[in-house]
This record gives structure tokens, sequence and C-alpha cells, in this order.
């Protein structure tokens, strides 16, 4: 599929998970880097135009319920965690936007650690920010790990996903 054809939100979120993949780049130079990276081509199969559109109404859900959280970042989060570590939309869903199906979380949950440090970014803060705690939270999610606090620096390198064979989807805790 040619992504010129890709509406222009959709742009930006492909433009963002490029520049993530991209090797020898750290992140607080992503917004030095030229339009390049537009007329770069993400593989788009159809599985993965799909996932593109999948991940911006993730994102979209993820910033609604926290203004913080920057849409495009989390939605390029989203399509990374389920294109790279095979993770189905719905714990994509899950990790991104805790607590919206009515699921408990604890306190030193690092989805809510996340949030918190989200909460501490200016909200014209570049999107590679949220990028970056959401996937450190990320690693530390399924790996079972707990975290209160997070951080992560701008000139640190981007943190990669843990996936498959390590992947373990952590259980519900159920509501009382």
């Amino acid at each position: 599929m040619d992504k010129s054809r890709l509406k222009a939100p959709l742009h930006e979120i492909a433009r963002l998970v490029i520049l993530y993949r991209a090797r020898g780049l750290r992140p607080h130079q992503w917004a030095s880097v030229k339009d390049e990276y537009h007329r770069d081509v993400i593989t788009l199969t159809r599985r993965r135009h799909r996932l593109l559109y999948a991940a911006h109404a993730i994102g979209r859900d993820a910033h609604r319920m926290n203004p913080y959280v920057d849409e495009y970042g989390a939605s390029a989060v989203a399509f990374v965690l389920a294109d790279e570590s095979n993770s189905p939309p719905h714990v994509v869903r899950r990790f991104l936007c805790p607590g919206a199906n009515g699921e408990a979380i604890e306190d030193n949950d690092p989805r809510l650690a996340a949030q918190r440090a989200a909460r501490t970014l200016p909200l014209d803060s570049p999107p590679y920010r949220t990028m970056g705690v959401l996937l450190k939270a990320w690693g530390i999610w399924v790996t079972g790990g707990v975290a209160r606090e997070l951080s992560w620096r701008d000139d640190a390198p981007m943190p990669r996903v843990t996936g498959w064979p390590a992947f373990r989807i952590p259980e519900p805790k159920e509501t009382p």
C-alpha cells in the first residue's frame, strides 16, 4: 500500500515508528531530522495498515484518559508493541489505558507509574518523551516487575520492546 494515501495523523505516527527503528539516532535528535523520514516507508502490508489505524485509536483513547500522554507518541508505541512483540491490540489497549475496562490497578503497577511520569511532562513536550516513558513501563509490566516512579532522560537511548518469547500477559486483578 502506498503511504501517500495515509491521513496526516497516520503520517506522523508512521514517522515516529521509523525514527524509533532508526539505528544510531538518539531521541533528542528526532526534532532536527529532515523531512526524508516522511518519504521513507514502513512496509505497509495490509496487516500493518490496519494496525496503524488501530494504534491511532488506542493512542487517542490513552490521550483522552490522560491529556499529558501525547496522542501520537502513544499511537506509535501501540503500533510498535503490536508489530514487534506480536501483542494483540486488546493487550496493548489494556497497557496504554489502565483501568479503562474496570480492572483494579495496584499502586505499584508500572502502568500507573508511566501515567504519573507523563503528568510531569509539559503539555507541549515532543512525542518521543511519552514514547520513552511508555516503552520503559512496558518492559517492566510484561516481565511482572513493579514500579512506583518512572523516569526517562531525553539523551538516553530509547527503550527497546520486550516481546516473545519472554512476553507474559499479567493477569488482571478482579474488582471487588
